[in-house]
């Protein structure tokens, strides 16, 4: 199993998940999906990245960011905990923080992974199993410009997919009497 593994499995959890309801919804209304969220825009978000974060776009979600570090070998977990200041970039701003691997890691990361930090999420050639569930913290605001630069990464994968959405006309050369292309009316007396 490898990383692109995993993130389909996350893919699936966060497209289909509706608090275990069907509410005839659209994949990726509820949740917002954004693998390999930087740390900012443009040369800033060098600094450390997210494996995979899902955000609660709906108010039932509480608005929710969860943070999720995919790790397919031991060896790449143990880097991980060697290097608290890596994970803690990001799960300072998460409400839910997940380590992510196929079973045979996760059962020799169990003792590892402080239990007030990690929830521990493993991956199955089919499903992903909660092998210990992730505590609620008490994250810190995001700031902007991070938030700024996710939209940016979300706009560029939309752009490289071809569902990049329609521009804007310029209204600037729009004709001031053609209602059609009024985005906004104000009152004129």
């Amino acid at each position: 199993m490898n990383g692109e593994d995993v993130r389909k499995l996350l893919r699936r959890r966060y497209a289909s998940q509706a608090n275990g309801v069907d509410w005839n919804s659209r994949p990726g209304e509820q949740w917002v999906q954004i693998e390999e969220a930087r740390s900012g825009p443009s040369w800033r978000g060098s600094r450390g990245q997210c494996d995979f974060l899902a955000i609660g776009a709906w108010e039932s979600t509480g608005h929710v960011l969860i943070g999720h570090e995919i790790k397919v070998t031991y060896a790449d977990w143990r880097r991980e905990v060697d290097r608290p200041a890596k994970s803690e970039l990001f799960r300072r701003y998460c409400h839910r923080w997940w380590l992510v691997a196929p079973e045979p890691v996760i059962d020799r990361a169990r003792d590892d992974a402080d239990p007030n930090l990690w929830g521990l999420m493993a991956a199955t050639e089919s499903r992903l199993v909660i092998v210990r569930p992730s505590p609620v913290l008490h994250p810190e605001p995001v700031p902007w410009s991070w938030a700024a630069g996710w939209l940016a990464q979300l706009q560029r994968g939309y752009e490289r997919r071809g569902l990049a959405l329609e521009r804007t006309p310029d209204l600037r050369e729009a004709d001031p009497t053609d209602d059609t292309r009024t985005l906004f009316a104000f009152p004129t007396s």
